[in-house]
């Protein structure tokens, strides 16, 4: 920083990702850095090993935003979808390496594009992410329409809505360790 004549000297070594790196998920074992692009180029999943830095994996994104979050086995992953009304889900073998599975969806939500043809669905903007320490329930914020999704695991079921106040846009969730408190 030359006018306060500060030096940084980086901890690490530098990996190059896209744009915008807007979410991030350290897996519960302390193995797997999650991190997930989402700016105006293509949108990407991370899986770096948490010891060394080290890019091991990358995954091209249709579309992504902020959420990551792992189940509390560090089994599963799962990235928000942005515009698109869905989550990302990886699943995790012994060995570490992460394969894409079926996303989850959200039956009444839609792209930009489909909310001409279906006027009954809202505008997706997937954002936040946070799993119950349980690892059952997986919640979503949708920015969009202020509203907070309880979603079943594994199968990405709603059990319950939470509509927010207008204009709350929730974009960050985070869990209470008992479980018991959700903040958006």
């Amino acid at each position: 920083l030359p006018q306060s004549g500060w030096t940084l000297t980086p901890a690490g070594t530098l990996q190059k990702t896209g744009d915008m790196l807007l979410g991030s998920a350290l897996s519960p074992d302390g193995k797997t850095l999650a991190l997930v692009n989402a700016g105006y180029n293509e949108h990407h999943l991370y899986a770096l090993d948490a010891s060394t830095g080290e890019i091991k994996q990358t995954f091209p994104l249709e579309n992504a935003w902020n959420g990551a979050a792992w189940s509390p086995d560090s089994g599963n992953l799962y990235v928000s979808g942005g515009t698109s009304p869905k989550i990302h889900v990886f699943q995790r073998n012994a060995q570490g390496t992460l394969t894409e599975a079926n996303a989850l969806t959200f039956p009444d939500l839609a792209t930009e594009k489909e909310l001409g043809k279906d006027k009954a669905k809202s505008q997706a903007y997937v954002a936040g992410l946070a799993i119950a320490p349980d690892g059952k329930t997986l919640y979503a914020a949708n920015f969009a329409t202020d509203t907070i999704y309880a979603l079943s695991l594994p199968g990405g079921a709603v059990k319950a809505t939470l509509k927010l106040g207008e204009n709350a846009h929730p974009y960050c969730l985070r869990i209470s360790p008992d479980g018991k408190t959700l903040y958006a």
